[in-house]
């Protein structure tokens, strides 16, 4: 259940934020899950 909310909520994040890169490295996809997490946390302050 939490995974699916998870991979709900990153792909919802993904519209509104897309990864525009050809070739991902490591790095990127790190920067991009911080990204997510802290829009998230903040969604759930408000």
């Amino acid at each position: 259940m939490k995974m699916q909310y998870i991979k709900d909520r990153t792909e919802s994040f993904d519209d509104y934020f897309p990864c525009r890169l050809k070739n991902y490295i490591l790095k990127h996809v790190g920067n991009w899950l911080n990204l997510f997490v802290d829009y998230h946390n903040n969604e759930l302050i408000r």
